[in-house]
């Protein structure tokens, strides 16, 4: 154990591997940590980065910007439509599990926030 709002972010997604259903998983690496990435390192530079300190920190995140942006998350999101074709279920399930990955991610965020 951790801390109560870290296991509950670490058990959502072990839930979810748990699975075994690979577009549930796809659905929340995708939506739960591709698709947030780019934006959220983009507020982060903006914010802290005023007086130019932190410029290796600053190309670190521009990369996976790069990545996350330009190469993983059309990928992923491509995954995703090979792995539920025509499938409404599966259609379903990824949206229920991007919704969880979500939530889950924001409560993560907030107990963060909390300890600052």
């Amino acid at each position: 154990k951790v801390s109560k709002g870290i296991d509950g972010f670490l058990n959502s997604t072990f839930d979810i591997i748990r699975s075994g259903e690979a577009h549930k998983i796809a659905s929340a690496f995708t939506f739960g940590r591709e698709d947030l990435i780019p934006d959220m390192f983009t507020a982060i530079i903006k914010e802290y980065n005023t007086d130019n300190q932190l410029n290796k920190f600053v190309y670190y995140l521009e990369r996976h910007i790069e990545l996350d942006g330009g190469e993983h998350g059309p990928l992923a999101l491509q995954l995703i439509s090979d792995l539920c074709g025509n499938n409404e279920t599966k259609w379903k399930e990824v949206q229920e599990t991007a919704i969880t990955s979500l939530v889950a991610r924001k409560k993560l965020w907030d107990l963060v926030l909390k300890q600052l």
